[in-house]
């Protein structure tokens, strides 16, 4: 996947993930949903997080919380995201604005129900509607700052990346949002 989304066949998706094409193909249609169905795991990881996340704080901030968690388990191995697929899923969405769309609406329909549900609201609530979109604006600014690292890129042979992955994060949040991620209304 290397070479970009456009350039990616099912053969190669099936190769870097060591399994036939006839596996991927049975789950999945096209490259673009596998890239999709990564998002989405990303995603219930960010869910799942919300459990842990204080009643009361500001959502954009609990995805903060939840989202931040969710990687640091991608990180460290823990996640059923492979740390290597969301490095490569995020060069490839970022050089593909239709795709990126796309795991935009994707990564918002997976956390409007669990959102919803945490703040005690309608999944079509204003201000959980708006958490959403703001969401994934940190989430797309991040992926841009991982356009930062080496390609080939080895992240078994590198003891920062939890730290900078975090600190991405982080930033892209203070960007986004225009305030200190640390704060939590």
């Amino acid at each position: 996947m290397r070479q970009g989304y456009d350039a990616t066949t099912i053969d190669q998706v099936a190769a870097t993930a060591g399994v036939s094409p006839a596996d991927v193909t049975r789950h999945f249609a096209s490259t673009e949903a596998v890239l999709i169905s990564v998002a989405g795991d990303m995603a219930r990881a960010t869910a799942a997080g919300l459990n842990t996340v204080a009643k009361g704080t500001d959502p954009v901030h609990a995805l903060l919380q939840a989202g931040t968690s969710a990687l640091g388990a991608i990180v460290e191995g823990r996640s059923e995201v492979p740390l290597d697929r969301l490095l490569a899923m995020s060069r490839i969405v970022t050089a593909t604005s239709n795709l990126h769309r796309k795991i935009s609406a994707a990564r918002k329909r997976v956390l409007a129900q669990p959102l919803a549900d945490w703040m005690g609201v309608d999944p079509q609530n204003r201000r959980l509607q708006h958490a959403l979109t703001m969401w994934s604006a940190v989430v797309a600014s991040a992926y841009v700052s991982a356009l930062g690292l080496p390609d080939p890129y080895e992240s078994g042979h590198d003891a920062g990346i939890h730290q900078r992955m975090i600190s991405g994060i982080r930033q892209s949040f203070g960007e986004v949002m225009g305030d200190d991620p640390e704060k939590s209304d």
